[in-house]
């Protein structure tokens, strides 16, 4: 058994450690050793307590609201890296193709309408550079703070392999499926073109998200103490140690 909050956590969550310590002595009684670690315990073990469970359960909760938190902040940063990226990608994508996308909105104007598809072209252009920009900065908050809360459960020993992984993911889905359900319209060379550059931008997101998650997690740290490896048991202090 490993606890949740490793020892030198206790500089982070001071409250979720005061809690663990009653918690432990309720649980282990005698047997828990000098350390503190009931990992290491000899004896019989007692029965928890609602007490100690309660205690148990506020370490928990404090730790993965400050992963959270963690999380939020390097979703920020992350995001808006990934909102340039993402509008110069549209950008990029529209003007590649536009005689195909004119081509396209020419079949969507009502017909006897006096509207211009260059016109409205170029509408399209500025527009969706903009909600590019939005949607990554929105984006990159929420889904930082999604990382933050899944975090351990997210394959990989280091923190840039986890931004990696949740990166993919995240292209599987606003891409691979969204774009086929958006954009298959303008044709399957585009939508091809479209998952690819979505394919970089996600994977740039997802590797800074894991790097800026590292980093705000060290400010929380004390000296001599960096979440750089997601291993079991750890005692770094990063919330990668946790089970």
């Amino acid at each position: 058994m490993s606890t949740y909050l490793n020892l030198p956590d206790a500089a982070i969550f001071p409250d979720a450690a005061r809690h663990w310590d009653v918690g432990a002595l309720e649980l282990f009684g005698d047997s828990l050793p000098q350390d503190g670690h009931p990992g290491k315990r000899t004896g019989p073990r007692s029965e928890p307590t609602s007490s100690a469970l309660g205690g148990r359960g506020y370490a928990r909760a404090s730790a993965v609201r400050e992963e959270v938190r963690v999380g939020g902040r390097a979703g920020i940063l992350a995001g808006l890296v990934y909102a340039v990226v993402e509008a110069a990608e549209v950008v990029t994508l529209l003007v590649a193709f536009k005689s195909r996308v004119i081509e396209v909105i020419g079949s969507e104007l009502p017909s006897g309408s006096t509207g211009n598809s260059n016109a409205t072209y170029n509408l399209l252009v500025a527009t969706d550079a903009v909600i590019a920009i939005v949607f990554g900065i929105v984006a990159g908050l929420l889904l930082g703070l999604l990382f933050g809360a899944v975090s351990n459960r997210v394959p990989g020993r280091r923190w840039a392999t986890k931004g990696l992984v949740f990166g993919v993911a995240l292209w599987l889905i606003l891409h691979v499926i969204a774009d086929y359900l958006a954009n298959l319209k303008y044709g399957v060379t585009f939508y091809l073109v479209d998952i690819s550059l979505g394919l970089a931008t996600s994977l740039v997101y997802g590797i800074l998200l894991g790097i800026f998650f590292e980093r705000e997690w060290k400010k929380l740290a004390t000296p001599g103490r960096s979440p750089t490896a997601h291993e079991e048991g750890s005692t770094d202090g990063s919330p990668a140690s946790r089970p």
